[in-house]
């Protein structure tokens, strides 16, 4: 539970700009292995740790290449969307589906729900991170040269 904590407050600094980053090269499937062990048991109670949790997995059932595990949690997701009123929920849950999947419905209801925050003068950091993170979809997927 320590080592949990630590990681949330380590990843707390890095969203408050407080920790220095040091780029480097690393093994993505000793990352994608330490997340699932640290993350792949945990039952969420509220729509939004769902939404949460089921954004950090299925990036990196995708990256381990647990095909089995990936469409199951996509099944899931997909049945979430419905019922996450809770709009940065939704766009967490639309962002990670494209990101992970290049659907094309995926990514026209993402941006229906992103793009307004972008002409707010100051978003909420997570809002910002949500545009920033659709951007580099589009960019990784091919999909800028359409948008811009």
């Amino acid at each position: 539970m320590e080592e949990l904590v630590e990681q949330l407050l380590f990843l707390a600094r890095g969203d408050n700009d407080t920790q220095p980053v040091k780029p480097s090269l690393f093994d993505l499937s000793a990352l994608a292995g330490e997340v699932l062990r640290g993350y792949a048991s945990l039952r969420a109670e509220t729509d939004v740790m769902r939404c949460k949790l089921c954004a950090l997995l299925l990036p990196t059932y995708k990256l381990s290449g647990d095909e089995e595990a990936f469409v199951r949690l996509h099944d899931t997701m997909r049945g979430l969307l419905p019922v996450v009123k809770a709009p940065q929920s939704r766009a967490l849950l639309l962002v990670t589906l494209y990101g992970c999947t290049d659907n094309a419905l995926y990514r026209r209801m993402a941006h229906e729900l992103v793009d307004p925050w972008q002409v707010d003068p100051s978003p909420k950091k997570s809002k910002l991170s949500l545009i920033h993170r659709l951007g580099d979809y589009d960019r990784w997927l091919g999909h800028e040269s359409v948008d811009s």
